[in-house]
This record gives C-alpha cells, sequence and structure tokens, in this order.
C-alpha cells in the first residue's frame, strides 16, 4: 500500500536505543518531566519549558566554568531580577540547572532548584504563586496595592487598590492583586511599594483615599504623560 512503511515493535525491561531515537526536541510539560528525560538530549537539543516563567533550564555549553552571579533574569514583558547569590554561583561545562520562582514546589515535583529568583507577579497571563521570600503579613494580608500592567496588546494601565479602612476599603492581598490585573487584561503585570505609599494623582489632585490620611514622602513613583503631537515624545 502507497504510504505505508513497515517497522519493528521492541519490548524490553531496559532502554532500546536505535540511531535517532535521541529528542532533537524535549517538550517538558513539568519540572519532573525535565529531569527524567534531560539525560536524553543531544548537544544543541532545543528544550520547551513552561511558558508561565515559574522555571526555566539553563545549560552551560562552554568550555569554561561560568559565574551567574550578577546576572539579570528578564521577562519580555517589564519584570526583572539580578542575582544575588550573596557569593559565586557557577555553572561547570556542559552543565544543566533550573532556576524557578518556587523552590518549595519544585522540590515536590523532585527537581531542586539551582536558584530562586523574585521579582514577578505575573508573567504570560498566568498569576503565579511563588511568595519571593516575602513575609506572610506583605504576601496574604490585605494592604493597599500600587500596582502596573501591560496588556497583550500593549498597552500599560496602573492599578492602585485603597486598604486599612474597615467602611471604605480593607485592602488586597498580593494574590487578590494579582487577578484583578488579570481580570483586567494583563499578561504582565508588577507590584510596586503599597501600603501608606498607595496614591494616585492626576492633574495635582489625588483620586483614592490614603490610608494614612495625607501624603506619605516616598523615593520614586512612576508617571503617565501625553504625547507632544507630532514630536514623538
Amino acid at each position: 500500500m502507497a504510504g505505508v512503511s513497515s517497522f519493528q515493535l521492541h519490548f524490553a525491561d531496559f532502554d532500546i536505543r536505535t540511531p535517532g531515537d535521541r529528542p532533537d526536541v524535549l517538550v517538558a510539560m513539568n519540572p519532573a518531566a525535565l529531569k527524567a528525560n534531560l539525560h536524553d538530549l543531544p548537544r544543541g537539543a532545543v528544550i520547551l519549558a513552561d511558558t508561565a516563567g515559574e522555571w526555566f533550564e539553563i545549560r552551560n555549553a562552554g568550555a569554561a566554568a561560568v559565574d551567574l552571579n550578577g546576572w539579570t533574569i528578564m521577562d519580555t514583558g517589564l519584570d526583572s531580577h539580578v542575582i544575588d547569590n550573596g557569593g559565586p554561583l557557577v555553572i561547570n561545562p556542559g552543565e544543566y540547572k533550573v532556576i524557578g520562582v518556587d523552590a518549595a514546589t519544585m522540590l515536590g515535583e523532585g527537581v531542586t532548584l539551582f536558584y530562586q529568583y523574585a521579582g514577578v507577579l505575573l508573567s504570560n497571563g498566568d498569576v503565579l504563586d511563588g511568595r519571593e521570600s516575602l513575609s506572610d503579613s506583605v504576601v496574604d494580608h490585605r494592604h493597599p496595592r500600587t500596582a502596573v500592567g501591560l496588556t497583550k496588546e500593549g498597552r500599560w494601565f496602573f492599578f492602585v487598590g485603597d486598604g486599612r479602612n474597615a467602611v471604605h476599603s480593607v485592602g488586597f492581598t498580593l494574590d487578590e492583586t494579582a487577578r484583578v490585573l488579570k481580570s483586567a487584561g494583563a499578561v504582565y503585570a508588577l507590584n510596586l511599594d503599597g501600603g501608606g505609599s498607595s496614591s494616585i494623582i492626576s492633574e495635582g489632585a489625588f483620586w483614592n483615599v490614603l490610608s494614612d490620611g495625607l501624603e506619605r514622602p516616598v523615593s520614586y513613583g512612576v508617571g503617565a504623560f501625553p504625547r507632544e503631537v507630532g514630536t514623538g515624545k
């Protein structure tokens, strides 16, 4: 019959190797799959891993050891993290390492993280649950929140949520903040300084209710300004 090729089936209690059965592409649906199949990949193979940005694998294909301490991890949005290991973080030639945001979850999957990074609240539209070494009070208690979001169309928006007011608003946990941003269309978002620092001002007037009752001095802020027509500024 045209288009049909012959083939053989082999059954054994050990790995059967034939020419070409080392995969050029590994699609790892979870950390356990990555760990189980990583050793089968030839040099130069491609790994397609978790697109939520919760973890990724890095390989040193060079001939010399590489110290990752001081490197910057960035996604395609506004999030970044400078690796600060408190000392050398070395990958030797030929080594594979897994880097992610939640060491406890990864360990439950049978994978020990080489390094745990922080600074990502949302990635690719998924709400991440990594605690980023923050205290329970910061993560789970309700406070005023400030965040910036980016939609898949490339539009930016700000979110300021009031809090610490039993009548007006008790505030938001980090998870609640992330879900508000996602419902508004954010695929990437970054949590900024909240609490008494949360405020939003337009044309000299506050749009929110300040939890301290007055403006708190802060060292930085994020602003949006109209473009000057015809100037590109």
